[in-house]
């Protein structure tokens, strides 16, 4: 399995000067240290102190949502949830700050289940590395979710530009930093580019607006985490902490690539089930936005072909922002999510608009993995329909 631990591949930001290792350490509560993950995310975002600049084209990103609201309800016939609002225009940072609880769901069962198997791995004369080990690990799992969430910041466009639904408050989000660079990289047309973001925004957040949609995600990612298998055999064999320092901030990078070791003693037999749920679920969230956001975008964004272009060619080229391959080791496989986007099409073409909104009614309406690929049964399933 890949470390989860391993994440990004340039390694852990510089810390800030005034970073109390002693005081985080005591202050979790819990199987994760979401004050340490705040600062290590800050850091790496690498804008938290810069000044403001982007107050004055707020009023313009929520012009563009307004745009984007009233064709997506119009095709569709789903109401715009009050996720539409406010609409903000962020530094990475601020983003960070607007998204880091939103990986809870994936980072907890993990926390819980290294904790089980660690106190199940303790031998005669290791109490003492125990302890250690049982205290450094909400300070692990906080320091690897703020690193990936500070990644993430600088590769993000919006707020439902992610693989796992963001917080149910704080409207929509665009981070502006990256925008400029995508504006500049991608070539392409900004007013154009601007306007596909909103409609794209506009079509996801109305998705995880609908009753179930957003709750049915933890429970998917704890069958997911529920795949992983901790060996405590290996768990106890991992090299003492004994000399770990806890008034030296340097010793953190130690106990990190000390942490390396502990993505070896997971093991993951019979995920299969649990994973295609999961990208079944992913795929039709992403596949029925990019059928809306095509089919509203067509006669209204004139390179909307463009666009689509660039913006897959970017997905294929990022390092990777599968954010369950970095935690979990699992993929989400974006290859699902081209046939999702297909049976979407399909569906409205045999049927309409309002059949293929049956996946919004329940989770069990909502199509298998194998029914992504083969509409007509998912149909059969649903509307009593075989094509």
């Amino acid at each position: 399995m890949d470390s989860p631990f391993a994440f990004p591949p340039e390694g852990m930001p510089n810390l800030p000067a005034d970073f109390d290792l002693n005081r985080l350490l005591a202050s979790s509560d819990g199987p994760v240290n979401w004050e340490v993950a705040a600062v290590v995310a800050t850091q790496m975002a690498g804008d938290a102190g810069a000044e403001p600049r982007w107050s004055e084209v707020e009023d313009d990103y929520a012009g563009l949502v307004r745009a984007a609201e009233v064709p997506v309800t119009e095709y569709t016939g789903l109401s715009a949830p009050k996720l539409l609002a406010p609409v903000q225009v962020v530094s990475r940072a601020r983003w960070c700050d607007l998204h880091l609880r939103a990986f809870e769901p994936m980072i907890v069962p993990l926390a819980g289940k290294l904790a089980s198997a660690q106190a199940a791995s303790v031998q005669p004369g290791q109490e003492p590395f125990a302890n250690m080990f049982r205290a450094m690990m909400p300070f692990l799992l906080g320091a690897q979710a703020g690193t990936m969430v500070g990644w993430l910041s600088h590769h993000v466009l919006g707020r439902y530009d992610l693989q796992v639904p963001p917080p149910a408050e704080g409207g929509l989000v665009f981070v502006a930093p990256n925008l400029e660079a995508a504006e500049r990289d991608l070539n392409v047309v900004p007013f154009d580019f601007k306007f596909w973001l909103a409609l794209h925004e506009v079509v996801r957040a109305i998705e995880y607006g609908q009753p179930g949609v957003r709750e049915q995600f933890p429970a998917l990612a704890r069958d997911v985490a529920d795949a992983i298998r901790i060996d405590p055999d290996q768990l106890a064999s991992l090299g003492s902490l004994q000399d770990f320092d806890m008034s030296d901030p340097a010793s953190m990078q130690r106990i990190l690539d000390e942490a390396q070791d502990v993505a070896e003693t997971m093991v993951e037999p019979g995920h299969e089930e649990a994973l295609e749920r999961l990208e079944a679920y992913f795929g039709i969230i992403e596949g029925y936005a990019a059928h809306v956001t095509q089919h509203v975008g067509s006669d209204r964004i004139p390179s909307l072909a463009e666009i689509e272009e660039a913006i897959t060619a970017r997905r294929l080229t990022a390092e990777s922002d599968d954010v369950f391959q970095q935690m979990l080791g699992f993929e989400v496989r974006r290859r699902q999510f081209e046939p999702a986007k297909l049976f979407c099409d399909a569906v409205v073409e045999t049927e309409d608009i309002d059949a293929l909104n049956r996946v919004w009614r329940s989770p069990e309406d909502r199509p298998t993995l194998e029914e992504i690929h083969d509409p007509d049964l998912w149909l059969a399933r649903t509307v009593g329909r075989r094509g």
